[in-house]
């Protein structure tokens, strides 16, 4: 199962970690990100699914520094500068109809 992120410009990050739905808050100045205590759901999924979207919310917790360079990969970097997720932006799943 694929994890889905929205950092939204209010500074509310939502999707899903893989098997459950999540929601925190973040911070973005410059590169420096903070993101604070994520909520979630707590469906059961399989065991791979769940080490994945363990995988997934760690990383998120650890997360210091943010960046999306012209290639459109978000990399995630924890506070000793280690890679910690790189993330590429999923197709619009909702199309805005022209009018």
């Amino acid at each position: 199962s694929r994890a889905r992120l929205v950092f939204g410009p209010n500074g509310a990050l939502s999707g899903h970690g893989s098997c459950n739905s999540l929601r925190a808050s973040y911070t973005l100045e410059g590169n420096a990100l903070k993101i604070g205590a994520i909520a979630a759901t707590r469906m059961a999924c399989s065991e791979a699914t769940m080490e994945q979207e363990d995988r997934v919310l760690t990383a998120l917790e650890r997360a210091r520094r943010a960046a999306v360079p012209p290639h459109g990969f978000l990399t995630l970097w924890d506070a000793d500068g280690a890679v910690l997720m790189r993330a590429s932006r999923a197709p619009d799943l909702h199309p805005r109809e022209a009018k």
